[in-house]
């Protein structure tokens, strides 16, 4: 038996008709399935958590929606180690899929249902706020990137573009206004909880589990989903035309040995920022905050990929 969490209203309704496709095909090939659509943010997480506290036996596990409806399947997952995790991306960005090479297609991705699959061993990072710890699979960070995150969740125009199959657009647009208001801080960084580094003027810090965030951009080329480290990306020490061209230069992944880009790995990274500053986790929300903890979890997920 396959276990679906469907969010309908992933892509501004989108997702709905993903679902459609995929039930079809669900019933042609006779796979058994239940399938639970979510209702409201944070639907994910309880139904995941009602999954596992009602059986005991392990379970697969198919999240059909963006990156944030997968980032809410991860908080709500108490026992990784009785889930076998599947994905289909119906989300504006999904990262998550681009980052593990999963495929974008609907019927593609239930191919992985028959068995020409292969099964994976997935980190998973934790960034704390505030005494309060939350999961994220593609990245999480603070500042510049955050803004543009927080304000594509409320984006009305995120909506009109989803509808034109140009959703991407919308982080674009917002970057643009988001590189307008943005401020740098100073940040005091402590990375293993041995070493300290200080970023003056420092614009955001990325720190990444997957390679893509932002619908795409590499900010972290060489991140790896298991190799129990985190890649971080900071730019700092500039004025704002400097800042534009290196991110320019991150869109365009030539970024790796501009200097005042720095990119280096970690297993725990603790931030103070001088000024609060956005916090978001897989594109979601962190809330406004001066300090974030990040560390990867003691036990990896079963993520479910193509073959090679």
């Amino acid at each position: 038996m396959y276990y679906f969490i469907v969010n309908p209203n992933s892509k501004s309704g989108y997702g709905k008709k993903i679902w459609r496709t995929v039930q079809s095909e669900l019933r042609k090939k006779k796979i058994p399935y239940k399938a639970c659509l979510t209702k409201y943010t944070g639907h994910a997480k309880k139904l995941c958590r009602f999954l596992l506290e009602t059986s005991d036996e392990s379970i697969d596990l198919i999240v059909v929606g963006g990156d944030g409806t997968l980032n809410e399947v991860l908080d709500g997952i108490t026992d990784p180690g009785r889930i076998r995790l599947y994905y289909i991306p119906t989300g504006s960005g999904n990262d998550f899929a681009r980052g593990m090479q999963l495929p974008g297609s609907p019927l593609k991705a239930c191919q992985l249902l028959l068995g020409s699959a292969r099964e994976i061993s997935m980190d998973i990072g934790s960034v704390t706020t505030q005494g309060t710890g939350h999961r994220f699979g593609v990245s999480t960070g603070i500042g510049f990137d955050a803004a543009i995150c927080h304000e594509a969740l409320k984006s009305p125009l995120k909506t009109f573009l989803n509808h034109l199959h140009l959703g991407k657009l919308t982080y674009v647009f917002i970057a643009v206004k988001q590189f307008i208001l943005c401020k740098p801080a100073d940040f005091q960084v402590l990375l293993d909880g041995k070493t300290k580094r200080l970023f003056r003027k420092a614009y955001f810090a990325a720190i990444m589990n997957l390679p893509y965030e932002g619908g795409g951009i590499r900010f972290c080329p060489d991140a790896s989903p298991n190799d129990r480290l985190l890649d971080v990306c900071c730019i700092c020490g500039v004025g704002k035309l400097r800042f534009l061209f290196l991110l320019l230069a991150c869109v365009l992944g030539v970024h790796k040995r501009c200097q005042n880009v720095h990119i280096f790995r970690c297993k725990s990274i603790n931030i103070k920022s001088s000024i609060p500053l956005p916090v978001h986790r897989d594109g979601e929300s962190g809330g406004i905050q001066s300090e974030i903890f990040v560390k990867l979890e003691k036990e990896p997920f079963h993520v479910i990929l193509p073959m090679l």
